[in-house]
């Protein structure tokens, strides 16, 4: 048996993007309405109208839980569609009215040497990972302190079925991404949300009703990292940077 489609079923929706919610006129009413669409259908969006039983009603239900059913099997391209529409926007800033902890932990990793922590998140959803971008001061500085960085991240991730009341824990991680130019940094940070986004997406459309309730923690792990590849880095005396070197000799 199908989970029943609620109202607040179809405002994750809506936050999620999955559904879209409009204020148009319906029929000859004066005013606009609360309306949602997808997949080209129009529907009128009140609590009476989740929770009645009129055929509207039970229309905009079936249609609902068709949707859910389709992202699930991930038979249409709704799922893809829903995964770039976040990617787009993977660094998007929000009002934060409560300022999250940020301070040094261990490293899940032995070859990161330093590692930042922020929880105590309270944005709900995907909007956590914005976090992200008030880092890059450090990052920026560490460039140029260093002749590169590695850099990955660990999303820890509160997942919630309808079904179920406690929240589930699950650890998403980024790629590896080595950094040599303080250029490149802002794009490869977004590039890091989007990763996390993308890998959430796959684990959240495997069950229709699960869904992500917020970002619990953000782990940050950096190394310097040696374009060169040639073992450690050991920078140079500027006496000898600045000597030039005859190749006949």
């Amino acid at each position: 048996m199908s989970s029943p489609i609620t109202y607040d079923t179809i405002k994750e929706l809506i936050r999620t993007n999955i559904i879209k919610k409009t204020h148009e006129r319906i029929g000859k009413r004066p005013f606009e309405q609360n309306v949602i669409r997808f997949d080209n259908k129009r529907f009128q969006l009140t609590k009476k109208m989740v929770n009645g039983t009129k055929p509207s009603s039970n229309d905009m239900k079936k249609a609902i839980r068709d949707l859910l059913e389709s992202i699930s099997s991930k038979s249409v391209p709704l799922v893809g569609i829903a995964k770039t529409m976040r990617a787009n926007r993977a660094l998007k800033s929000y009002a934060i009215k409560t300022k999250a902890t940020v301070s040094p932990t261990e490293s899940h990793f032995n070859n990161y040497s330093n590692a930042v922590s922020i929880s105590n998140i309270k944005l709900k959803g995907l909007k956590g990972l914005s976090y992200l971008k008030y880092e890059y001061g450090r990052f920026h500085k560490y460039l140029n302190d260093n002749p590169g960085m590695s850099l990955i991240v660990v999303a820890n991730v509160a997942f919630r079925h309808q079904e179920e009341p406690e929240l589930r824990y699950h650890d998403v991680r980024s790629r590896r991404y080595n950094i040599t130019n303080v250029n490149q940094l802002l794009q490869i940070m977004n590039s890091i949300a989007q990763d996390i986004q993308l890998a959430i997406e796959n684990q959240q459309f495997e069950r229709s009703g699960l869904y992500v309730e917020l970002i619990n923690e953000l782990t940050i792990m950096y190394s310097v990292y040696d374009p060169t590849r040639a073992g450690p880095y050991i920078k140079l005396p500027k006496w000898v940077e600045a000597k030039k070197i005859d190749d006949k000799h």
